[in-house]
């Protein structure tokens, strides 16, 4: 009977770990061609040059002093205007222009920046789907987690797939901002820390590298106050299952 429930339990995760990839793939595919079909209609909005003029800092200069990109050829790579309102730092060092926003999403976009510069000369355009994939793992990760819980397969799908279409999620797979990372981030955690979230639930072991994924998952945690500070209260909470 015990080989037999095993065999059960096994079976029924090799299922549900390939409907959360096909949830994947499919949140991709639609995410990915509503960000293609926005950007050809939109321009950069509200936040989302700020963030990536730093990440332009970044790679050209290796630090946060946004006073050698402003000029207009800096922000044509990747904008469609050639200068916008910095939201300078009120602690900006004499002589410097440092973001009032946080550094994470720009550190984050570095590889999708530098990527769309040399395949399409569009940085924007890799950035923003870099983003919609973090959308896409996000319904993957919600519908991993509901199945964990123990919740039915079809109403966790149902629920996954009625987030992945409404607001703010879809609205934010296309856009250049922290809460998505921050989302995802925020899942990986749930989903890891599962088991202290059902009645009856407790410490079970991750298996031999159970102290390399606390570490994994711990460094993950720690970068969501780089995002932005509003996120530190998820960040320890789920700390709080952490140390459990």
């Amino acid at each position: 009977a015990g080989i037999s429930r095993t065999g059960m339990n096994s079976s029924r995760l090799l299922a549900d770990s390939r409907l959360c990839a096909l949830t994947f793939l499919l949140s991709a595919a639609t995410f990915s061609g509503y960000t293609l079909y926005f950007c050809q209609l939109t321009m950069l909005h509200g936040d989302e040059g700020q963030y990536l003029l730093v990440t332009q800092s970044l790679i050209r200069d290796g630090d946060m002093d946004l006073t050698n990109n402003i000029d207009p050829k800096s922000i044509r790579e990747f904008h469609v205007i050639d200068s916008f309102g910095i939201h300078k730092a009120p602690g900006s060092p004499p002589g410097k222009l440092h973001s009032v926003h946080p550094v994470g999403l720009s550190i984050l976009l570095i590889p999708p920046y530098l990527a769309g510069l040399d395949l399409w000369q569009n940085p924007r355009l890799a950035c923003a789907l870099t983003v919609a994939l973090m959308g896409a793992g996000c319904v993957a990760l919600m519908l991993a987690w509901l199945l964990r819980l123990g919740i039915g397969r079809w109403p966790a799908v149902a629920a996954a797939m009625v987030a992945a279409v409404t607001g703010p999620l879809f609205l934010y797979s296309t856009q250049l901002f922290p809460d998505l990372p921050a989302l995802l981030v925020s899942l990986v955690a749930l989903r890891a820390l599962h088991r202290w979230q059902i009645p009856g639930g407790g410490y079970r072991s991750w298996g031999r590298l159970e102290t390399l994924w606390l570490a994994l998952l711990s460094a993950v945690l720690g970068f969501l106050p780089f995002l932005h500070a509003r996120f530190t209260p998820i960040a320890l909470l789920a700390c709080v299952g952490l140390a459990l």
